[in-house]
């Protein structure tokens, strides 16, 4: 059980009801998750001008964008490369090992599939991304799609 430094009360000391902190030591923070709301919404209230910037900067700032888009792209090419790498880093039918953009993952088992591995892999933990591609044959773009002409 944890307290609540600002409304003090005692509460499971979960992710569930406290936001999560590296920095420190409990690795939960000091308020719980409903008081931490309440906070941060006075919070915009008392700070307009803030609040307003912050906006700015995420909405209209196009080099913020830029940065953003190529942090993506490497962030996604980077992940792509180690699930392929696990995989064998070729295609498992013809052996193709020339672009790592033609490389696909095909789902064994649609019912199983969670996400797609296509334009996913700059938006999740590789964690989940490999657990997800261990449902997966890796397969270049030709096999792949020779693989579902056959299936219709």
């Amino acid at each position: 059980m944890k307290k609540c430094s600002k409304c003090k009360i005692e509460k499971p000391s979960t992710a569930e009801f406290f936001h999560r902190s590296k920095g420190v030591k409990s690795g939960l923070r000091a308020y719980c998750k409903e008081c931490s709301l309440i906070y941060h919404k006075q919070w915009k209230q008392n700070h307009p001008e803030h609040v307003t910037a912050w906006n700015q900067r995420l909405l209209g700032d196009e080099a913020y964008k830029e940065r953003k888009r190529v942090y993506d792209r490497n962030r996604s090419r980077e992940n792509k490369k180690r699930l392929t790498d696990h995989f064998g880093g070729k295609c498992t039918i013809c052996g193709y090992a020339k672009c790592l953009a033609a490389l696909e993952f095909h789902h064994i088992n649609p019912e199983e599939k969670s996400f797609g591995l296509g334009r996913n892999v700059n938006s999740k933990k590789f964690e989940a991304l490999l657990k997800e591609a261990k449902k997966c044959v890796l397969l270049c773009a030709n096999c792949h799609k020779e693989l579902h002409y056959n299936e219709s």
